[in-house]
């Protein structure tokens, strides 16, 4: 599997690094996130910036 980073911005900007098989199953491991789900129930808006292979 390969490494994806996942850059989003949530009251600043972040990083977040997944180990998915494509671009697809790294969205989707980022939204399943615990702490992404909390900042929705907290009304902090969040939005993906970019995904890179690394």
């Amino acid at each position: 599997m390969a490494v994806y980073k996942v850059k989003y911005y949530k009251e600043c900007e972040h990083v977040m690094e997944v180990e998915a098989s494509s671009e697809e199953e790294a969205i989707e491991k980022y939204k399943n996130f615990d702490c992404i789900n909390d900042y929705e129930v907290q009304g902090i808006t969040e939005e993906i910036i970019n995904i890179e292979k690394v």
